[in-house]
């Protein structure tokens, strides 16, 4: 119940920003179906990992939200707080987060929201220590989380684990080239959009674990471009 209930969170926010983003009803429907399919390999057991699909899916919400800027941006804070003592995709998260606020900064948002960013981000890294190991938790992922793992599935490359992975990650790789060349046909396109994407295509596929962030982040950042 706890997870269907997570899952099913997670995609009211996905839909959300369909919605928001004016996606016809058809395309919607369509991209929350790839939503599901790509992320399935996280959400298909009870662990603590659907909390971060939960997590990341709210991220996106916030960054990309319409609402007035500052107010929004402090929930982040918050939201890394929680996810600390959730489970340790929020490393994924946090460099989401980086890299949105850097590539903000030579864009057209204002001198508030660019401010913005930078210190909830820096408040969203003082509430990862918001957790009963402290700073012991970032040693202990800095000590767990890597590429040799050969004992661990989630870590390894999508190729070593059958041609279905391979063809959901080529799946999701289409959908995000669809939306990419639309946006820059349109000349709307958002590089913090763009970059976020781009990151998490190519790093998804050395590390399975990554590729439910890919397939959110493909769905929600570039939904409205891929569903034109």
């Amino acid at each position: 119940g706890l997870k269907v209930l997570v899952v099913l969170v997670m995609l009211a926010l996905v839909w959300r920003s369909l919605t928001r983003q004016q996606v016809d009803s058809r395309a919607r429907d369509l991209l929350i179906a790839l939503t599901v399919v790509g992320t399935f390999p996280q959400s298909n057991h009870v662990r603590p990992q659907i909390f971060s699909l939960l997590a990341f899916a709210l991220l996106m919400t916030i960054l990309t939200g319409r609402s007035a800027a500052l107010p929004r941006l402090f929930a982040l804070p918050l939201l890394f707080a929680a996810w600390v003592n959730l489970h340790g995709g929020w490393i994924v998260g946090g460099g989401v987060l980086a890299l949105w606020a850097v590539l903000t900064l030579p864009g057209s948002a204002s001198r508030a929201e660019k401010a913005g960013l930078f210190v909830t981000g820096a408040m969203s890294l003082a509430g990862t220590m918001a957790n009963p190991y402290g700073w012991g938790m970032w040693q202990f992922l800095i000590e767990t989380v890597g590429f040799g793992r050969a004992e661990i599935t989630d870590w390894q490359p999508l190729y070593r684990l059958g041609p279905g992975f391979v063809a959901l990650w080529i799946a999701l790789a289409a959908a995000a080239a669809v939306g990419v060349a639309r946006a820059w046909r349109s000349g709307e396109w958002d590089l913090r959009r763009l970059a976020v994407v781009g990151v998490l295509g190519l790093a998804s596929f050395p590390v399975r674990r990554l590729l439910s962030f890919f397939a959110s982040a493909t769905v929600v950042l570039l939904g409205r471009d891929i569903g034109l």
